[in-house]
């Protein structure tokens, strides 16, 4: 699961997003006291990705006890559980931290909201937090998807089809992007791809009908619909 604290009143959140609509894959915690959100700690160190408002108030009207046990305790700054925090104090531009792995120090509250249904739709579909769609907006995923397939692509024009891919013939990190982005309805994992291609099972033609129809489902749709072929 995801956790979203915010304090920010329902009208203005309702803008963007109705959050029950994602129970789901979300939870809301608008109002909880120091003493609470403790009790909540089993399925906040196990949540997927915690989002929290920067000006989040402890619901008994004392200090910031809430905000920095999630934020230190729990999280560790995106250590322990990736973590964003967001305000409409800060850039439209998510500013990632250089020396915390999976923290987002300061994202614009309105453009977080401005994203974040697609964002759980996508969460919900997909069985997968794409934090990027959240981050960037649909259309980078687009983006990434046909550049890092182009390379693939690319990579093997020379080839005929009946020849054998091999695992030096395209960028690791470039197959493991477009693949992961394809799930689920792809359904083929990375490391099962990997082992056809290291067993000479996986011909030029195959890696070419693949690629081109997820980068051609991401171009139409937005998302990949194309199942392996």
């Amino acid at each position: 699961m995801i956790y979203l604290f915010d304090d920010t009143s329902d009208l203005y959140i309702s803008k963007y997003i109705n959050t029950l609509e994602f129970t789901d894959v979300l939870v809301h915690v608008s109002a909880v006291s120091g003493r609470e959100v403790k009790l909540m700690e089993p399925s906040l160190r196990n949540a997927e990705w915690i989002f929290i408002h920067k000006s989040f108030k402890d619901s008994e009207g004392g200090p910031r006890e809430v905000y920095d046990y999630v934020v230190n305790d729990i999280a560790d700054y995106g250590d322990e559980v990736p973590l964003i925090l967001f305000s409409d104090e800060d850039r439209p531009e998510p500013q990632i931290d250089r020396d915390y792995k999976n923290l987002i120090e300061a994202y614009k509250k309105s453009v977080f909201y401005s994203r974040l249904s697609s964002f759980l739709e996508n969460r919900r579909s997909s069985g997968e937090a794409k934090i990027d769609l959240l981050l960037y907006g649909a259309g980078v995923e687009v983006e990434k998807v046909t550049e890092s397939g182009g390379r693939i692509l690319t990579s093997n024009r020379t080839k005929a089809d009946d020849d054998i891919i091999s695992l030096n013939d395209f960028s690791a990190a470039d197959m493991m992007y477009v693949i992961n982005s394809a799930r689920p309805n792809i359904e083929m994992e990375y490391a099962t791809l990997m082992q056809l291609i290291e067993q000479g099972r996986i011909s030029a033609r195959t890696l070419r009908r693949n690629i081109n129809g997820i980068i051609e489902s991401f171009i139409v749709y937005g998302t990949n619909i194309h199942h392996w072929e």
